[in-house]
């Protein structure tokens, strides 16, 4: 088992328009595990991640909000994906918010659109693979109004 301590990806904001101490980001980071229902069907349930082990899932994500009096602009949330996980395709969301997501697999150095982003391997360029993905970022496109607040996220795999 490994401790989340390793797994807690760094999350850095920049907000235009509103004072940025009033624009708050909170990363969380969960366990996803598969519970079956009685009749049947299976569920999600989200629990602490304080032990994981290779193989898990977790759920990654940043709840933020306005709290000023102003629209807060240009906004952009990145988050690492830190090297003990895998990023799951096709699982980073904005929540609902009209957000441009781009990928890097460079350690935030360059970012692209996920089925643009290369890596190099032995000396030649190729398609990254969600395994070499190290961060995530959503720009938000409008701004976010005074007092909304909301959640973008990702899923990985421990590895």
């Amino acid at each position: 088992m490994m401790r989340t301590s390793t797994l807690v990806a760094a999350a850095i904001i920049l907000a235009g328009a509103a004072d940025a101490r009033e624009f708050t980001a909170t990363q969380s980071i969960e366990k996803v595990v598969t519970v079956s229902q009685p009749n049947g069907a299976v569920a999600l349930d989200y629990q602490s991640a304080s032990r994981v082990a290779p193989g898990d899932t977790l759920f990654y994500h940043i709840d933020y909000s306005n709290d000023s009096a102003d629209p807060a602009e240009d906004v952009e949330l990145v988050m690492v994906v830190p090297a003990e996980v895998s990023y799951l395709e096709n699982t980073a969301n904005s929540g609902g918010i009209d957000a441009r997501l781009v990928f890097s697999a460079d350690n935030g150095e360059t970012f692209s659109p996920r089925r643009r982003l290369k890596t190099i391997k032995n000396g030649v360029s190729q398609t990254a693979s969600a395994g070499d993905i190290t961060h995530i970022k959503w720009t938000f496109k409008e701004a976010i109004a005074p007092g909304a607040d909301g959640k973008v996220s990702f899923r990985a795999t421990v590895r």
